[in-house]
């Protein structure tokens, strides 16, 4: 599972990601963002478990994700 968090947007398509990407370097001249993969061992049995528990820590991840990228837009720092 992955995704992609872009100026507070969530986005799975990699293809809206680079569109959205030169928008912001061309209007903005910034690029922020993020790629946030959640992995699992291969061959691991119960694959509609792990997706579901994958799904459950995501819903967790994105709002820490997004406030990370709002407070370091503010401060200008790096993590």
């Amino acid at each position: 599972m992955f995704w992609y968090q872009m100026d507070g947007k969530t986005l799975t398509n990699r293809i809206d990601v680079k569109l959205w990407t030169v928008w912001k370097a061309l209007f903005s001249r910034r690029t922020n963002g993020a790629l946030v993969i959640l992995s699992a061992p291969g061959g691991v049995s119960g694959t509609a478990e792990l997706e579901t528990q994958a799904a459950e820590l995501a819903a967790h991840i994105i709002p820490a994700v997004e406030e990370l990228m709002v407070t370091n837009n503010r401060t200008g720092s790096l993590l």
